[in-house]
């Protein structure tokens, strides 16, 4: 009986054994990032890791015919990384993971369809947002500007800059909305970048915290903290209204 048992420990010492090493395995595989623009065929593309001090070149390959390309490397943590294409620039998240990107027209981010990681696709949802802003903020800036170059007196400048201004707080709006809403620590850390650490100091500071609780550890939660100490030291001095606006 003693006997029995001692070998049903030794397999299933085996068998954790072998669920470890296959633990390891998958998390050092690194990433496997793959896809096809098919308007970039033949182009070559740069895969950017990038932190919010520094950028580095971390492949380039050339696409195929049918504009299809593929990346592998290992990333040390959750990072953002940018493909750039012909002097285009896809920002997104990677990870080591199986991920692809494809879409018939790299330019077109609504078109862009995400596979194989959950936190790049909601870090482009958010994106978009941004995306949106800078489109509507060019379409209101052309028509405006045509107005006022066709002499319309009721266009004033001022006015424009008014309306352009108004774009640029609705996206500061939902962007506070998406990412007071989310509870992925290393996506609401990338978003926040987004915002400015004077004027938006106090939501800042507050999601931040509350964020960095889930995970402090990562370089992006460790540079967003040395970006928001400096922006404390500045607004004490000059604009300490600042400080207590958490909205």
């Amino acid at each position: 009986m003693r006997s029995l048992e001692k070998q049903m420990q030794v397999v299933l010492v085996c068998i954790l054994g072998m669920a470890l090493l296959a633990g390891c395995t998958h998390s050092n595989s690194g990433y496997h990032l793959s896809g096809r623009f098919a308007d970039k065929a033949g182009q070559t593309a740069a895969l950017l890791h990038c932190t919010f001090n520094t950028t580095d070149t971390i492949g380039l390959v050339r696409l195929g015919e049918d504009g299809s390309f593929h990346f592998e490397g290992n990333l040390t943590e959750p990072s953002l990384c940018v493909l750039r294409l012909d002097g285009d620039d896809l920002l997104f998240m990677l990870d080591n993971v199986e991920m692809t990107l494809h879409s018939d027209t790299f330019n077109n981010r609504h078109l862009l369809k995400i596979e194989g990681y959950d936190r790049a696709q909601l870090f482009h949802k958010a994106m978009l947002l941004d995306k949106d802003r800078i489109v509507r903020y060019d379409a209101t800036e052309k028509v405006l500007q045509q107005r006022v170059a066709q002499g319309d007196s009721t266009m004033p400048v001022a006015l424009m800059q008014q309306e352009l201004a108004q774009l640029d707080q609705q996206f500061r709006t939902d962007l506070k909305q998406f990412v007071a809403s989310t509870s992925d620590p290393i996506v609401g850390i990338f978003l926040m970048h987004l915002l400015s650490t004077q004027q938006d100091f106090g939501f800042i500071q507050k999601q931040f915290d509350r964020l960095q609780r889930m995970d402090s550890t990562s370089i992006y939660a460790q540079q967003m903290e040395g970006r928001l100490h400096r922006a404390q030291q500045i607004l004490v001095a000059h604009a300490p209204v600042y400080l207590n606006d958490s909205r």
